[in-house]
């Protein structure tokens, strides 16, 4: 069973995902709350594994939460819920470090698979928000890649992250087994400096690695 945690301030949102959830099968809503503050109360004494959490929020917003849930190292997944787009919004959240980024028109399908993908350990971003982070990092290229030391099975496992394929799916290709695919993955995540998957496409686009893709 997915144990999920509603955070936003407008209870006919919360109401409404619930309503989407009822009959979703796996899933349960164990708690919700209506700001930051009396979400990460809510994450302190609840064993939740994905936070839906809303970006747009009185006393203590979307960003300000996933850092401090991230600084708090609560063992919870965090998927952005908002109608925010704007490239600047989306890079923040995902920097803050949130997991998946969906926006509050999505269908229910999509809420459940994101919700699902995300449990499962990777993450999620419905393609609109995928393509405005792609074309506002197109612009800021650097050379940090040249500074870092990936070897090219680091650099094979990274083109079939930024492929969207799952651990599964890289080990089955490469040969190898899951636990080292996702050895690897926190190799590149450390070295560069990556707080998740996101973040290593980020580090892809920033430094015109794999270009085909993008």
């Amino acid at each position: 069973m997915i144990n999920i945690a509603l955070i936003d301030d407008h209870r006919i949102v919360r109401d409404g995902i619930k309503l989407y959830l009822s009959d979703a099968e796996g899933i349960n809503v164990i708690g919700e709350a209506s700001d930051g503050i009396q979400g990460f109360l809510l994450l302190e004494k609840e064993v939740v594994d994905i936070v839906l959490l809303d970006v747009n929020m009185k006393n203590m917003d979307g960003i300000t939460t996933m850092k401090k849930i991230a600084e708090s190292k609560i063992d919870t997944k965090v998927i952005a819920l908002s109608m925010l787009n704007d490239s600047q919004t989306v890079k923040q959240m995902i920097e803050a470090g949130v997991h998946g980024y969906i926006l509050k028109n999505c269908s229910r399908n999509e809420l459940i698979k994101a919700i699902q993908t995300v449990y499962e350990g990777d993450n999620y971003y419905t393609p609109e928000i995928t393509q405005i982070v792609i074309q506002s990092l197109k612009q800021k290229k650097s050379s940090q890649a040249t500074e870092i030391d990936i070897t090219q099975r680091e650099m094979e496992i990274l083109r079939l992250i930024l492929e969207e394929k799952t651990n599964k799916e890289i080990a089955e290709e490469l040969f190898i087994s899951p636990r080292t695919v996702d050895a690897h993955k926190r190799n590149l995540l450390e070295k560069t400096q990556s707080k998740n998957v996101a973040g290593l496409v980020l580090f892809a686009i920033r430094n015109g690695i794999f270009q085909d893709l993008f």
